[in-house]
């Protein structure tokens, strides 16, 4: 275990009512960097979920495992195989990179000397995929904390970094999948804003 003292403010709380996204907002470039950071590592020691080489694999392998968990009956009012037809079809494209694996708002702090701090890196790989944790970090904003407009500003800052949006697109696609995975789950699911997610990933 390592642990650590963050000296900040979480970006924003675990989102149980409306929170305050002004941090977040004003740190889109930063935590976009520190994502790449984060693949930029170059770790040899290999990691709790690094249970092989074949990167690919691994990622059709889980969002296949998210996929069975929902329900049939949901997974066909919803189409959600849509969304598994795009992960297979495109998985080929991806490329491997470390990640961290849960890079959602609510894990990252504003530190007092401006820099960010992140925490619960329990899922981290070095055999992940490459722009996993951004999608992730997307994917979250758009479903969790409910808010399009941000989601959408950080995709085109992306687009404006000049990156693979169709390799996102299939990264996205299978957070879809684990999206309407986490409403099922859901004491009282509601699949509006994974129905949503779902089709805006559709058009991307």
């Amino acid at each position: 275990m390592i642990t650590e003292n963050f000296e900040g403010k979480l970006l924003t709380p675990i989102p149980k009512q409306t929170v305050n996204l002004k941090l977040l907002k004003e740190d889109i470039e930063g935590i976009i960097s520190f994502t790449q950071l984060i693949e930029s590592l170059n770790l040899e020691q290999k990691l709790l979920f690094d249970v092989s080489e074949d990167y690919r694999r691994n990622f059709l392998k889980k969002t296949d495992l998210w996929f069975k968990n929902i329900p049939h009956s949901v997974r066909e009012k919803y189409a959600v195989g849509e969304l598994l037809d795009v992960v297979n079809q495109e998985v080929d494209d991806l490329e491997m990179a470390p990640r961290h694996g849960d890079f959602a708002p609510w894990h990252l702090f504003k530190l007092k000397d401006g820099q960010l701090g992140l925490i619960d890196g329990e899922h981290a790989m070095t055999c992940g995929v490459r722009n996993y944790d951004i999608a992730y970090f997307v994917q979250r904003v758009f479903c969790v904390l409910k808010n399009q407009n941000l989601a959408l500003k950080i995709l085109d800052i992306l687009s404006c970094r000049n990156y693979n949006i169709k390799n996102l697109k299939t990264i996205l696609a299978a957070r879809a999948i684990g999206g309407f995975l986490d409403e099922y789950l859901a004491p009282k699911p509601d699949y509006f804003f994974a129905t949503k997610f779902k089709r805006w990933v559709g058009n991307l």
